[in-house]
């Protein structure tokens, strides 16, 4: 009966994921077998000069020596694995495991992919996301699972903190506001992040079946290399764009948001609508913007630091035409040091909360400063 019920286990296991053939059962249960809660996922493709950059900053993080890291290389005629694999070998990064894709992926379903391996199948309980573009700070990691830690206990609904954002203030000013947080700005802003599962199993419906219906039919085309990459500019833009509006119009993010509920714990508020995004038409189905529709619609609210701890060099390979990076000033935005971790910064009663709402029906007390205050 045992070996039964192990076959149909297997079959089903396999029939899961039967789109992800780069899938060992070694990986199966991972986290578990590893007795480690949380993994590290680089999304790489063919910048290894980039790639290099961010394996140097990452090896300063303590942190390097013992979470294990997964990187998932995309494939393709246009694919630098080998330099990507040989820089990643030669890295000090302690427990690596590399995942190659044989064809192009593309960059939302290896993205998407990536997530799945780690929280279905390895079980990772939180993934620390990060693209093969960003250098990060000595302090990176440790501070950003303490934001994570933090946001759990204060807030019944945030499943995703970042360390990235758009932050041009000098270090002094820095110094001010190392404490400050607030919903994440811009909207899509995704280049790095820490995602819990909790997050993870309530977007991925919606992710999964973006992926499904416009990436999968495209995969082994070369031709189709930009609608995979770039769906916004691709053969499916406007089917793309007519499922996502019907989604956000047919959704209540208010129920959803009522699955969050903890006991004593408060709901933070969002400040955008989606609804009134999409009648203005300052809206995109890129793949960042896929995952923050899906996780506004959950009725999460991300959270991101005012201050940096991450910096983006991906001049090249942005977007579809070479420029934005300068016109986004990320070649202004510098990546200053601090002393800080886990438990340096992020407390309930020192954090201060901008340019948020908070609906706290069911808490008790919140000692949390809370500001209406207007960064210019």
């Amino acid at each position: 009966m045992r070996v039964i019920t192990f076959i149909l286990s297997l079959c089903f296991i396999c029939k899961a994921f039967a789109l992800s053939p780069d899938y060992q059962l070694e990986y199966l249960d991972y986290s578990q077998k590893k007795e480690q809660p949380c993994a590290v996922a680089i999304v790489a493709f063919n910048r290894p000069l980039y790639l290099k950059q961010l394996l140097d900053s990452l090896e300063k993080n303590p942190e390097s020596q013992s979470i294990p890291f997964f990187f998932f290389l995309d494939g393709g005629p246009k694919a630098t694995r080998e330099q990507n694999i040989d820089l990643i070998n030669k890295s000090k990064i302690k427990n690596k495991q590399i995942v190659i894709r044989d064809v192009n992926y593309g960059c939302p379903k290896n993205h998407i992919d990536s997530k799945r391996f780690l929280f279905d199948f390895c079980g990772f309980e939180k993934v620390i996301v990060i693209e093969e573009d960003i250098v990060v700070s000595k302090n990176y990691i440790r501070s950003l699972l303490g934001l994570h830690k933090w946001a759990k206990k204060t807030y019944a609904n945030v499943g995703i903190v970042q360390m990235w954002t758009e932050c041009f203030l000098s270090k002094s000013e820095k110094l001010k506001s190392l404490n400050e947080v607030r919903e994440t700005d811009p909207f899509y802003s995704l280049v790095t992040y820490c995602m819990d599962k909790e997050l993870w199993d309530a977007i991925s419906p919606m992710l999964y079946t973006y992926e499904h219906t416009f990436i999968d039919p495209l995969l082994g085309r070369d031709d189709f290399s930009m609608s995979r990459s770039k769906p916004g500019f691709g053969i499916y833009a406007e089917e793309i764009k007519r499922w996502v509006v019907d989604t956000v119009f047919s959704s209540s993010r208010e129920k959803e948001m009522q699955k969050w509920r903890k006991e004593y714990l408060p709901f933070l508020e969002s400040k955008y609508d989606l609804r009134e995004m999409m009648h203005s038409g300052r809206w995109c189905v890129s793949q960042d913007w896929m995952t923050s529709y899906s996780i506004w619609l959950s009725g999460s609210t991300r959270l991101q630091t005012i201050v940096n701890r991450v910096i983006h060099i991906g001049e090249e390979g942005i977007t579809s035409y070479s420029g934005f990076w300068h016109e986004l000033h990320h070649d202004l935005i510098i990546l200053d040091e601090f002393s800080e971790g886990e438990d340096y910064i992020f407390k309930q009663d020192t954090i201060n909360v901008k340019n948020v709402v908070v609906n706290e029906p069911y808490s008790i007390s919140n000692r949390l400063i809370i500001s209406t205050e207007t960064r210019d």
